[in-house]
């Protein structure tokens, strides 16, 4: 698609923060066709870190940093209250639920405002969604990135009408995919927090290690809370000699490390629809997974791919984990058939959806 630039139309992208995370990594991979398309583009983060990701460098692009922690900071409120009023923006896009409540609050009438909402927020209070029923009013489309977002969130904002899906869009690299060069190997992406679940992904490799006689290893990338407990438990599973625990990598290193293994494995509890596995198809990798946000829309039909559901339990996704390394599934075909799946989440397509939906 051609992204051709409307004349004078403005966007507005507000998040809460700009540190890693998946919200974040869709914004980096969109907005060099949001710039392209639209005269001005502002970047505003509510909250600076010294963690914050990098967005590459374009003209029209301006970016914003506010020091704000509260959820109704009068400072930042009346701040953005004046830049809206002042830049006129067209199109506004959000998500996070302080941005979320913020703009709904400030912004002015002309513009269209859009929540993007990246997961089913179980732990959302009951005040956060009666705020956020009576803000949508505000709000011209909700957009999810999963039929189970899109679901959880008309049950709960009560506007079925305003509600469309886009998924996330993800890397994809254009070098060639192989199997000549890969170990037995296993990898897990993602913050160590509880919501990832990640001892849920020991146990397994504990379990799968009872029975297995091949030399796999599993490597963890990710950093949070869980960290030093994780490699406690690797040792008191007595597993830590086959465990590698990296911390966050840049995408670069994490897209070898996929290519050097075998099957990712994603133990979430909850999730919207974790891109790590639509990233570890484009790199041909196998997937292990819990039913969490988009497996029954985008991955339960493509277990003859080598992309494998479970239940949580450590011996059914041992099984699994170890059916994943059958030859099988490793032909240059099907790896081939398993990046292919991915190429409906290139960037520009998400794009192109994007712009519709502010165009219409």
């Amino acid at each position: 698609m051609v992204f051709k630039k409307s004349t004078g139309k403005r966007l507005v992208i507000c998040l809460d923060g700009f540190k890693q995370g998946g919200t974040q990594q869709a914004i980096l991979h969109l907005l060099p066709f949001f710039c392209a398309s639209f005269d001005k583009v502002f970047l505003i983060i509510l909250q600076e870190d010294s963690l914050d990701l990098m967005p590459s460098l374009h003209k029209n692009l301006e970016i914003k940093k506010f020091k704000s922690k509260k959820l109704l900071d009068l400072t930042i409120t009346l701040k953005l209250f004046y830049f809206f009023r002042q830049e006129k923006p067209d199109v506004i896009l959000i998500s996070m639920f302080r941005s979320m409540v913020l703009t709904a609050i400030c912004k002015n009438s002309a513009s269209k405002l859009f929540w993007l909402e990246q997961n089913t927020y179980v732990d959302r209070k009951k005040w956060q969604w009666l705020s956020l029923q009576l803000l949508v009013k505000r709000v011209f489309k909700v957009i999810c990135i999963s039929n189970d977002v899109a679901n959880f969130s008309r049950k709960y904002l009560s506007s079925p009408n305003k509600i469309v899906v886009i998924p996330n869009p993800i890397y994809i690299s254009n070098t060639e995919v192989n199997f000549s060069k890969r170990d037995d190997d296993f990898i897990f992406i993602g913050r160590l927090v509880p919501q990832k679940n990640p001892e849920l992904a020991l146990q397994s490799f504990k379990s799968y290690q009872e029975f297995s006689k091949k030399d796999s290893k599993l490597h963890i990338v990710g950093d949070g809370e869980l960290m030093q407990s994780l490699k406690q438990e690797a040792r008191n599973l007595g597993i830590s000699q086959d465990c590698k625990f990296y911390g966050f990598l840049p995408n670069t290193e994490v897209y070898d490390l996929l290519k050097r293994t075998k099957t990712l494995i994603s133990t979430s509890v909850i999730e919207g629809l974790a891109m790590v596995r639509i990233e570890a198809l484009a790199n041909g990798n196998c997937i292990v997974t819990t039913n969490t946000g988009g497996t029954a829309q985008f991955f339960r039909l493509q277990a003859n791919l080598g992309v494998f559901e479970s239940e949580a339990d450590p011996l059914v996704f041992a099984r699994k984990m170890y059916d994943s390394l059958g030859d099988r599934y490793w032909n240059n075909k099907v790896i081939a058939d398993r990046k292919s799946i991915a190429l409906n989440f290139a960037p520009e397509e998400i794009a192109s959806q994007f712009l519709h939906q502010f165009c219409s």
